[in-house]
């Protein structure tokens, strides 16, 4: 990997971080009973809060998005430091597919009339895609024949 293309990885991954942090961000205070931002506003938070499944939701989109900031740090590593990287690999690839699948989902549902949310899995779906392309394994250059 060139050191042009290790910065662009870099900065990449603490994108990818980034944005883990600011997707838990709302699920935390809203597992803490704090309704702001909640899609559909006080009347709907009050209304899907009631229920445990809700609370047990944002507390495993908490975990979820832990794992995702350790997933892109791990994949800041070179590749002979890190047991197992197929692991986070792999979990980075998962990522990508799912937070894009909702994006576009979202975006297809919703188009303009959700400026925040299908937008936000979008980005974090070619977040972890990027973190996951460039966390592979670089294939050995061809041998001359002698």
């Amino acid at each position: 990997m060139s050191a042009g293309t290790a910065r662009h990885a870099r900065w990449i991954s603490y994108a990818a971080c980034v944005w883990a942090v600011l997707f838990a961000a709302p699920h935390t205070w809203w597992a803490l009973g704090i309704s702001a931002g909640f899609p559909g506003g006080e009347a709907s938070y009050r209304f899907f809060m009631s229920s445990a499944w809700r609370y047990v939701f944002d507390v495993v989109v908490i975990l979820l998005s832990i794992l995702a900031f350790l997933v892109a740090l791990t994949l800041l590593r070179p590749p002979g430091q890190t047991v197992r990287r197929w692991i986070p690999h792999t979990a980075a690839w998962i990522a990508c597919g799912m937070l894009s699948l909702r994006g576009v989902g979202g975006m297809l549902h919703d188009g303009t009339g959700d400026p925040v949310w299908w937008p936000t899995f979008l980005l974090g779906g070619i977040l972890f895609g990027l973190v996951a392309w460039f966390a592979r394994r670089p294939k050995s250059a061809p041998q001359p024949h002698a």
